[in-house]
């Protein structure tokens, strides 16, 4: 008897280090701040749309809210108006966003394809952004312009409301100007 429950301990405690080392992987990893994923971390995507707000944060952390009173910076603030909070991890090779959603204040009424309660994958699609560094140019003309992006987020095995046709609405600071490193 004593065997078998050191067996059994054992095998749990196995179990509980590689999910704490898989949900490690999404929680303290940050995204790579070059190319694709430079653009996608730079500012919040908004679908007018569908009322949705993502942000994917450049410490590696993700929100999705409804937008309220047509402001989206103060929807993703808002607890009421969040879909979801988690960390994600970018992967520009396949062109894929995985997302880690944490339980706690999680909006039920949008599917976003969980598997295991906790994981969603998006794709996304048609990125496009003006490739020219508007950093030097506003450092050059002493003017701050708004860098207009688009990008298609597809929810992986969800219906076609899983499709979000967004536009970057706010950019944030750019972190290679020493603001935000």
């Amino acid at each position: 008897m004593k065997k078998f429950i050191s067996t059994l301990l054992g095998i749990i405690f196995v179990i509980i280090v590689v999910v704490v080392i898989f949900v490690c992987t999404f929680v303290f990893s940050s995204p790579s701040k070059s190319g694709d994923s430079r653009q996608i971390i730079r500012g919040y995507w908004t679908d007018d749309d569908k009322d949705i707000v993502m942000m994917f944060d450049q410490n590696g952390k993700f929100t999705m809210a409804h937008i309220e009173d047509d402001d989206p910076e103060a929807s993703l603030k808002d607890e009421k108006a969040q879909i979801a909070k988690g960390y994600f991890k970018l992967n520009e090779d396949t062109k894929k966003i995985k997302v880690l959603v944490l339980p706690s204040g999680r909006d039920k009424s949008v599917d976003l394809g969980e598997k295991l309660g906790f994981f969603s994958t998006f794709t996304f699609k048609n990125l496009e952004y003006d490739a020219e560094d508007t950093t030097a140019t506003a450092w050059k003309t002493g003017k701050e312009e708004e860098e207009k992006a688009s990008c298609k987020f597809v929810l992986s095995d969800v219906s076609k409301d899983g499709v979000y046709s967004c536009e970057r609405t706010v950019t944030v600071d750019d972190f290679y100007d020493g603001k935000n490193n």
